[in-house]
């Protein structure tokens, strides 16, 4: 069985199991939990000596600063679509060259996770906010309980109650546009990376959802970034140029399936509005010595719509920008051509 598969039983089966009951006293008080939690993190004397790390999960990379700053960066190297500033005072998303400051409820899921993951996910920067509620138990296992609050957030922790390592964590808050909500991350086995212990990933579910898991790797402890790193957040997917009829941008990605060949552009939404091109409209588009002609799709393309020689231009069902769909034989051979960040334009035919 894959590594990946073992992993997402592993988690999956912790996750149904969570019922149990607290046993309140037990000897124990917050100062001795967060000496126990700071110790399972491995030899003392590198977690002292830590003062940034990095580590991946799928095309994100997140960095983290011990003092509890951490910034999340999307995309494929070279190309970062997304870098996400997290910091005591601010959480910052720059999506695409476009900046702005996340709501109450995602900043504060942002700050509580940079706090914990710069921690080596012990509870070393959880400071005035953290209340030890006692042992819960679950069949034969046991687990600390504790509370962390914030304005608008409130987590649950749960430790292993034998070598008081991370099990648990929900999130729980109110968020205006969503209602109440509860989301767990439950959290495989550690592992050892440069004498400290990490977890190989977690398993992140909401009531009514499937639940998505996450697997780390690629872990490097004091990477050597910038002395300002932490302190911007650009990205770098090309500048864009509009003006009526027309775009001019840059390609971030492109693949090829069959004869289909995928181009994901740094175009978004408002490149379009202010362009004035609107959906129906036939384009021209052109990348290096190729030129073809594709239609504006408001949403991707059905399989009634795709065939041979046709083209689309629509926003990207899982970013915030626009991909192109390519029907052609010469899809392998307009590919070998490309490259990320290359020049490509759109006109109105």
């Amino acid at each position: 069985m894959r590594r990946s598969a073992v992993f997402f039983i592993t988690v999956f089966i912790s996750a149904v199991l969570w019922a149990g009951r607290t046993i309140p006293e037990n000897g124990l008080k917050l100062e001795d939990i967060r000496a126990k939690s700071i110790r399972s993190a491995g030899d003392m004397s590198r977690f002292q000596a830590l003062e940034t790390m990095s580590f991946s999960t799928d095309s994100r990379i997140y960095f983290l600063r011990a003092d509890g700053r951490m910034k999340i960066q999307s995309g494929t190297p070279p190309v970062i679509t997304q870098s996400i500033l997290v910091s005591p005072a601010s959480v910052l998303r720059n999506c695409y060259n476009n900046v702005t400051e996340e709501k109450p409820v995602p900043a504060a899921t942002h700050q509580f996770q940079a706090l914990l993951r710069s921690g080596v996910w012990t509870l070393k920067n959880l400071g005035d906010h953290l209340e030890y509620r006692g042992i819960k138990t679950y069949g034969p296992e046991t687990h600390h309980f504790l509370i962390y609050s914030m304005d608008s957030l409130t987590a649950e922790i749960y430790l292993d109650g034998n070598n008081f390592r991370l099990k648990r964590i929900v999130l729980k808050g109110y968020d205006p546009g969503h209602g109440s909500f509860a989301i767990s991350n439950d959290f495989g086995p550690f592992q050892e990376t440069g004498g400290l212990s990490f977890p190989s990933g977690w398993f992140a579910s909401q009531v009514g959802t499937r639940g998505v898991p996450y697997q780390i790797s690629d872990i490097r402890l004091n990477p050597g970034l910038s002395p300002d790193f932490f302190d911007t957040n650009a990205v770098n997917v090309g500048e864009t140029n509009t003006s009526p009829g027309k775009l001019q941008g840059h390609i971030t990605s492109f693949g090829v399936r069959r004869n289909t060949l995928t181009i994901e552009t740094n175009w978004t939404s408002g490149c379009f509005l202010a362009s004035g091109l609107e959906e129906g409209q036939s384009l021209q588009m052109r990348f290096g010595d190729n030129l073809f002609t594709v239609l504006l799709h408001a949403a991707a393309p059905t399989s009634d719509d795709i065939g041979p020689g046709k083209g689309f231009l629509f926003p990207n069902p899982r970013d915030e920008n626009f991909m192109i769909f390519l029907y052609t034989p010469q899809a392998q051979t307009l590919a070998e051509s490309l490259k990320v960040l290359m020049p490509i334009s759109a006109q109105k035919k």
